[in-house]
C-alpha cells in the first residue's frame, strides 16, 4: 500500500518536529555538561583538588566557553524552533538551513581536532561519550535539513498554484 504525499507530508512534518526538539534538548544537554565538567573540578590536573582556586586564566578560558555555549544553544533554539514551525509556516526562509548545514561542518571539525588532541588515556570514556553524542547531533542536523527539503518539496506537490520556494 503506498502513502498518499498527503500522509508523507503529515509524517514528515512529525519527524521535522521531533529532529527540532531532539536538537534543542542536545543542546541543553551541551550545557549541562560544561556546567558539570566546570563545577566537578574535572578538567584539574590530578595534583590539584577540585577544591582550589582556579586562576583567573582559567575561568577566563572557561567562561569564553560558556559564553560560545550559550551562542550555539541561540543557534540550535533557531534551527529547531524554525522546523518545529515548518508546518505553519507561510514563507519558507533558508536561513536556518544554513546555519544547520554550518553547525554541521563546525561540528566534523571540532570532532576531529578532539580526535587528534584528546591524548590523555584517562578520560578515553568521556571523549567517547562526547564522541557519541556529537555524533547524534550531526546525524540530527542531517536529518533536519534532509526532512525540511523532503517537506517542502511535498508540500510544492500538494499545492501546485503555489510559487516554488526552498
Amino acid at each position: 500500500m503506498e502513502k498518499t504525499p498527503d500522509k508523507q507530508l503529515r509524517k514528515t512534518l512529525d519527524n521535522l518536529r521531533i529532529t527540532g526538539l531532539a536538537l534543542i534538548f542536545l543542546g541543553f544537554w551541551d550545557i549541562l555538561k560544561f556546567i558539570l565538567y566546570v563545577t566537578t573540578g574535572f578538567g584539574n590536573t590530578p595534583d590539584s583538588s577540585a577544591d582550589s582556586a582556579l586562576s583567573t586564566g582559567e575561568w577566563l578560558i572557561d567562561l569564553m566557553i560558556f559564553f560560545f555555549m550559550i551562542v550555539d544553544i541561540i543557534f540550535r533554539l533557531f534551527i529547531g524552533l524554525r522546523a518545529i514551525r515548518e508546518e505553519k509556516a507561510k514563507r519558507h526562509g533558508k536561513l536556518h538551513l544554513v546555519l544547520a548545514g554550518g553547525m554541521f561542518i563546525f561540528l566534523c571539525i571540532s570532532m576531529v581536532y578532539s580526535f587528534i588532541f584528546s591524548t590523555d588515556s584517562q578520560y578515553l570514556d568521556t571523549y567517547l561519550a562526547s564522541f557519541l553524542m556529537d555524533i547524534t547531533t550531526l546525524w540530527t542536523l542531517f536529518e533536519l535539513v534532509h526532512l525540511t527539503l523532503r517537506a517542502r518539496k511535498l508540500q510544492r506537490q500538494l499545492s501546485p498554484g503555489a510559487s516554488p520556494s526552498l
